[in-house]
């Protein structure tokens, strides 16, 4: 197969609401319907903007644009047209309403690739920077948003130095192998993007200018839609919200632990209340691709290293970040020792021998937090009711506390049907993020 090197470029369109309200209707109804009662004239302008997978929405807060070319540039950069910096420069990051497919809110450091978010049609974003005008309470974010599933790697161990060289001769892969998971994206968004040119995958926002968010306190439609996004922003502030509760509760817990005797580390810690807050559906955990391919081409991934990279016995299942609850799709998500993803800790100064003993740490102090928790009554034990913890290590653990990953497939009926599509091949249950993982699930 000769793949067309010649790659597709983001769009932009301005228009105003006439032009996209039909659009809107499909995915937000709620927010259409307080819109409609408002019939915003053509003075409230809106960008429809078209990204390819793995394009940055925004850098560090700063929304990115395409120039004349096509080509991303950030809203401070002098290339884009002034107009652009009057309309949009009202916050950080504007009002931003996601259209098509989905996109992910992560935070960079040299290590590390945090997801804190996921948003899928009809979701709105950029509401704290947004709301600025609104209630004069200043935001520097420090986060980004890709188009698609920034945070993405494969289940399976795809470190095979020949394998990598026919992904770079076909799709024209300008990285070296990717040796740890957080690699694995380098290649993934060029072969995403280079697979079909001709009807790629993207995602679509629609960008609020600054009238949008002018305060009126006259009329009574502008109250509905500014009140709207207020409550969008408390909702979305679930995690802050959600840290803040456990962390009164912290004290019993850490009593309790003291109590027992119990000596664990800082990064032990950690790792509960980030499992914590899995759970709760506050922050995503991973899941396997499905094949509606909402946060990234994934079939084209799949076929790249089934018949391309030549991975024979696993299943080629590409993973990506999801919360609990999220559309009511998934009723599991996993934490992996291997792509620690908690804001707090430092996960390279481990004391631990073995990761599987770290995790029969965590399963006991788990056990410990959550009988403290029903003690504690109903308010509190909310928190972690109906949220069911599994522990999958690819050994044997002579304690028989942690179960072997290969049984995990059993217990999750919806990597059993995403396991269809893949004839004849074993779930990659021996690959590194399996390798030690936890499953976080709604209890039914």
């Amino acid at each position: 197969m000769t793949l067309k090197q010649s790659q597709p470029v983001c769009s932009i369109r301005e228009g105003s609401w006439i032009d996209f309200r039909k659009d809107v209707e499909k995915v937000n109804p709620e927010l259409f319907q307080i819109i409609e009662k408002i019939s915003p004239g053509k003075k409230y302008k809106l960008l429809e903007v078209t990204y390819l997978y793995g394009e940055k929405i925004t850098d560090m807060g700063t929304i990115c644009l395409p120039g004349k070319d096509g080509r991303l540039l950030r809203l401070d950069d002098p290339r884009l047209p002034n107009e652009y910096r009057e309309q949009l420069s009202y916050g950080p990051t504007p009002l931003i309403l996601q259209m098509t497919n989905g996109s992910e809110v992560f935070v960079e450091t040299d290590e590390r690739i945090i997801p804190l978010n996921i948003f899928t049609p009809g979701d709105l974003y950029g509401l704290f920077e947004a709301i600025t005008p609104l209630t004069a309470s200043e935001i520097t974010p420090s986060w980004s948003v890709t188009a698609g599933a920034r945070s993405v790697f494969l289940g399976a161990k795809v470190t095979d130095a020949i394998g990598h060289k026919k992904l770079r001769a076909e799709y024209g892969v300008g990285v070296e192998l990717p040796k740890k998971l957080i690699n694995q994206w380098d290649v993934i968004k060029v072969i995403a993007n280079r697979s079909n040119v001709d009807s790629p995958w993207t995602c679509k926002i629609l960008v609020f200018t600054k009238d949008w968010l002018e305060k009126r306190v006259d009329d009574i439609g502008w109250l509905l839609f500014h009140n709207y996004l207020l409550v969008k922003s408390w909702q979305q502030s679930k995690y802050m919200r959600s840290k803040s509760e456990l962390s009164i509760m912290w004290e019993a817990f850490a009593s309790a632990v003291r109590h027992r005797n119990l000596k664990p580390n800082s990064y032990i810690l950690d790792s509960i209340m980030h499992n914590l807050f899995l759970g709760n559906g506050a922050i995503p955990g991973f899941i396997p691709a499905d094949s509606d391919e909402l946060l990234l081409p994934s079939r084209y991934i799949e076929n790249a290293y089934e018949n391309v990279y030549m991975l024979k016995e696993y299943a080629p299942v590409v993973m990506h970040p999801w919360r609990l609850g999220v559309m009511e799709k998934h009723y599991s998500v996993y934490y992996s020792f291997a792509y620690p993803t908690m804001l707090e800790g430092t996960p390279a100064i481990r004391n631990a021998p073995s990761i599987i003993s770290e995790m029969r740490d965590i399963r006991t102090l788990m056990m410990t937090i959550e009988n403290i928790f029903k003690q504690q009554g109903d308010r509190i034990y909310k928190f972690i009711k109906g949220i069911h913890f599994e522990y999958f290590h690819t050994e044997d653990d002579k304690f028989r506390e942690i179960d072997n990953s290969k049984n995990l497939i059993g217990g999750d009926v919806y990597i059993t049907q995403c396991m269809k599509r893949f004839k004849g091949k074993i779930f990659p249950y021996q690959g590194p993020f399996f390798r030690g993982c936890i499953r976080i699930t709604h209890k039914k």
